[in-house]
């Protein structure tokens, strides 16, 4: 009534997330997004994830305790040295999102469409003719390899 704060009241106003009202409130929407998440699994046997403590959860068959917390919006889970999004982390962990996702779709992904082409190319054609689109022009260059010599025979 005076004008005046106290100590107390200063901190408080420098500090404002030290509240221990917006923690609890940032549990209940960090708890709330993960359920809503994990909800979306559609396995037989439902991902499990449970709330160890206070940001703290375990996700899956693993016995490690992963700390998750909001950055921006985004519910966000430390991974080794970093922290990746919620969602990536349940489409890296969660089977019934890993599937569909085979070592041929992730090849195709990361590796440019002529490299893979290629490879494909060789693999697939059994003509010489087209070995020689394949050889180097050059006799000395790395690609050697792929030379018509080298190309598969017919089966």
């Amino acid at each position: 009534g005076d004008g005046f704060i106290d100590y107390y009241e200063f901190v408080s106003a420098l500090h404002p997330n030290r509240d221990p009202l917006r923690r609890s409130a940032d549990a209940d929407q960090i708890q709330d997004e993960v359920n809503r998440q994990v909800a979306q699994c559609n396995c037989a046997k439902r991902f499990q994830v449970e709330q160890i403590s206070a940001n703290r959860y375990r996700f899956g068959e693993s016995q490690q305790l992963r700390m998750v917390r909001i950055l921006r919006s985004t519910l966000m889970v430390r991974v080794g040295g970093g922290w990746i999004a919620l969602d990536e982390f349940l489409v890296k962990n969660d089977p019934c999102r890993v599937k569909g996702r085979t070592n041929l779709k992730i090849n195709e992904k990361y590796l440019s469409s002529d490299v893979f082409g290629a490879a494909a190319r060789c693999a697939g054609n059994q003509s010489a003719s087209s070995s020689k689109v394949l050889s180097p022009s050059r006799s000395n260059s790395s690609l050697s390899l792929y030379s018509s010599a080298s190309a598969p025979s017919n089966l």
